[in-house]
């Protein structure tokens, strides 16, 4: 499948659980990007919770399912095979097989732009794509351009600002806030009786 001239979005994420703080950030992205499409992608074994009890990967992929399905241009993107570790790169390496020549975006979060030097060949990463930073935390874009260019300076790197409210997975895990949840997601947790382990 032929990706030139296509613009490819990639986020992804533990989504442990998912919550419409996610989904605001995908309709932002879609609609400021002009992507053609975008891939939510939930990490099997994500490196940077090495050690943290994370939700069986066929729950969270789930949940994922039930907020992203009828968006459109949006597609869930499930790992195929099982790694030790699951890592960016070689998800951005999957997406140009199956869309050679296209621009491809990488959807992060403010918080994980301070350690991006610590990923998975990070400035091999940055090479191949662009880095979108969904603001949220309130440090300056210069700051954080700074930050991504020590790593390569070379770094193309767009940031949007805020879109979601500040909300986290964790605060329905360890509170069972439900404020940003939705109700499919929530009947789902019930059902397999999700998180409670944590509160």
């Amino acid at each position: 499948m032929s990706g030139v001239n296509k613009n490819i979005g990639i986020y992804g994420g533990t989504f442990d659980p998912v919550h419409e703080g996610h989904l605001k950030v995908v309709q932002s992205v879609l609609s400021k990007l002009k992507l053609d499409v975008l891939y939510v992608v939930a990490a099997r074994n994500p490196w940077m919770k090495k050690g943290k009890k994370i939700t069986p990967y066929t729950h969270r992929l789930n949940m994922l399912g039930l907020v992203f399905e009828q968006e459109k241009k949006t597609k869930i993107l499930a790992e195929g095979k099982e790694r030790e570790n699951s890592y960016s790169i070689d998800t951005v390496v999957d997406v140009e097989k199956t869309h050679p020549g296209a621009n491809v975006f990488l959807i992060v979060g403010e918080d994980v732009v301070c350690d991006f030097e610590k990923w998975e060949k990070a400035k091999i990463l940055l090479n191949k794509v662009t880095l979108v930073c969904v603001k949220r935390e309130g440090r300056s874009s210069v700051e954080l351009d700074k930050k991504i260019k020590q790593t390569n300076r070379n770094a193309k790197v767009v940031f949007l600002e805020k879109v979601n409210d500040v909300v986290s997975s964790s605060a329905y895990r360890e509170k069972g806030s439900a404020r940003f949840m939705n109700k499919d997601v929530l009947k789902y947790i019930k059902t397999h009786r999700l998180y409670e382990y944590e509160r």
